[in-house]
C-alpha cells in the first residue's frame, strides 16, 4: 500500500443504528456451496474489478441477476487527492455465453478529497462488527449490493444486502452509490449534487 494513507475519523465505539434500517450482511461465498456460481465469480472478477488496486478506501460492487454487472472504487491517486474507477458491462456477464469475449467499459472521475473520505468513513460505520453478524436472508429480487473498505488490521472487509426496504438508511446509501457511478461515467454531472448528498445522509442519520 502506499506510504501516504488517509487519516479516516473513524468511530472508535460500538457503533448503533440509528434511525430506520437493515445491516448489512456478511459475505458468505457463495460459490464454496455452488459450482456454477464459482465458475461464474472466477470469470467474472477479474474483469470487474480491473484496474482496482487492493486498498479500497470505498469498493462497491452490483450483481443483478439479469442486467449488467458493475462496480466503482475510490483509492489514493496521490497524498492530496483521490480518484474513482468504474467498470460496467452493457450486457449481463451471468448469461454471455462467450464470456471470454465480454469485457467491460472502464471509466474514471477524481472526486473531491472530503466527500471520498467522508464517503469511506459512512462504509466503515456500516460494516462495524460485521463480520460478527449472521447472515440474515430477506426478500431477494435478484439484486445483490456489496460494500468494501480496507482497515489496516483486518485486511479488505466485506458486507452485503439484497435491494433494502425504501426509506431505510441503507436504501439511502444505494442510492448514493449509484449517483456516484453516474458521476464517473457521464462528465456533465454535478460533482457538487454529490457532495450536498453525502453531506445530508451523514448530517441525517450520524450527528
Amino acid at each position: 500500500m502506499k506510504n501516504i494513507i488517509p487519516v479516516l475519523i473513524l468511530i472508535s465505539l460500538p457503533f448503533q443504528v440509528i434511525g430506520q434500517g437493515q445491516l448489512l450482511n456478511k459475505c458468505i461465498n457463495r460459490g464454496a456451496l455452488i459450482p456454477q456460481i464459482k465458475r461464474y465469480e472466477s470469470d467474472l472478477y477479474p474483469k470487474l474489478l480491473d484496474h482496482f488496486n487492493e486498498y479500497p478506501l470505498v469498493r462497491y460492487v452490483v450483481l443483478p441477476a439479469f442486467d449488467p454487472e458493475y462496480a466503482f472504487q475510490i483509492e489514493e491517486l496521490d497524498s492530496n487527492s483521490l480518484i474513482i474507477k468504474a467498470n460496467y458491462f452493457l450486457t449481463s456477464f451471468w448469461d454471455s455465453h462467450r464470456r471470454d469475449t465480454v469485457f467491460p467499459i472502464h471509466a474514471s472521475r477524481q472526486v473531491d478529497f472530503r466527500t471520498g473520505i467522508l464517503l469511506s468513513e459512512l462504509i466503515h460505520k456500516e460494516l462495524y462488527d460485521v463480520d460478527q453478524r449472521h447472515y440474515s436472508f430477506g426478500v431477494q429480487d435478484g439484486i445483490d449490493y456489496f460494500f468494501y473498505v480496507y482497515d489496516r488490521s483486518k485486511g479488505i472487509i466485506c458486507g452485503e444486502i439484497n435491494t433494502p426496504d425504501e426509506g431505510t438508511r441503507l436504501y439511502d446509501l444505494v442510492s448514493i452509490c449509484e449517483q456516484i457511478l453516474l458521476y464517473v461515467k457521464y462528465e456533465d454531472a454535478d460533482s457538487y449534487k454529490l457532495k450536498e448528498t453525502i453531506s445530508i445522509f451523514f448530517a441525517k442519520y450520524y450527528e
